[in-house]
């Protein structure tokens, strides 16, 4: 069975499973494909839900969801789906750990506190090795004590989540589509440079030509933050944001106003009170 495809390993990793929603585009006929998907998962199986740019489907289980996800491949459907909770790794950052050590030695390390490590890597920033490490874990009900350890190889580490991108969605490098990863993408690839239908590594462009945008079509990358596209959907984030740092700053000043006042009344009754006798 491919990978898609594995039944859910145990249900004390997780007691109750939700499948992820299927994006399916180009649906030329509800009707004849609404009925295909009942004699392919059963009548309760899944839920439909249409959008201007996608039909959104969202199976019951798991094995309506493999079905479905199967069955759309084997059609050449466009579709991205997202990969289910229960094959997902619990990820974690290791600090203060020297850049140069061995990724198998952090792995045995971490087996011997009872981790089944899946992957190490080390971060770099700007071509430079930094004391970081990410970490993956295969899920399991002890996942989160991971974060009691302080002491790795001798070294003193700190051990945390890690941290996430909140305004920055993540783009699909197969589709250029934002919202998904290339990872479960079946959509018809666009090239991140000349925003031709292939995929970028069978780009052929010229050096020389400007770049062309498979998003809004103007002349710069698909992935360049500045597209009108991406602004569209980093902005309405950023708006929150500053509400509520806006807020956040209000109701602090607004204590600290009430504090003062608070303070020089104290102040005006010390002075009303204290009554020099010498």
């Amino acid at each position: 069975a491919t990978e898609r495809e594995q039944l859910p390993p145990s249900q004390n990793v997780l007691k109750s499973i939700h499948m992820p929603a299927i994006y399916v585009k180009n649906i030329r006929n509800f009707s004849e494909f609404h009925k295909k998907l009942i004699h392919l998962t059963g009548i309760n199986d899944f839920s439909c839900k249409s959008t201007p740019s996608y039909l959104i489907i969202r199976a019951n289980s798991h094995p309506a969801f493999a079905t479905i996800s199967k069955y759309l491949i084997s059609t050449s459907a466009e579709f991205h789906t997202f990969r289910p909770h229960y094959m997902r790794h619990f990820k974690v950052v290791i600090r203060n750990l020297h850049h140069t050590t061995i990724l198998s030695d952090i792995s045995d390390a971490l087996a011997e506190h009872g981790h089944s490590v899946v992957r190490v890597v080390n971060i770099r920033k700007n071509q430079r090795p930094l004391p970081l490490f990410h970490v993956e874990l295969a899920l399991k009900n002890n996942n989160h004590t991971i974060f009691n350890i302080s002491t790795l190889l001798h070294s003193i580490v700190v051990i945390e989540k890690p941290h996430s991108k909140i305004n920055d969605p993540p783009q699909c490098f197969k589709c250029q589509a934002y919202g998904h990863t290339r990872n479960y993408c079946c959509n018809s690839p666009k090239c991140i440079k000349c925003g031709d239908d292939h995929l970028t590594a069978d780009c052929t462009k010229d050096w020389s030509r400007p770049a062309k945008c498979a998003l809004c079509c103007s002349d710069h990358t698909t992935s360049y933050k500045g597209c009108p596209i991406h602004k569209k959907l980093v902005l309405p984030k950023k708006k929150n944001e500053n509400a509520r740092t806006s807020k956040a700053r209000s109701s602090y000043l607004s204590s600290w106003q009430q504090h003062q006042s608070g303070s020089n009344v104290c102040q005006n009754i010390f002075k009303a009170t204290n009554t020099h006798y010498f």
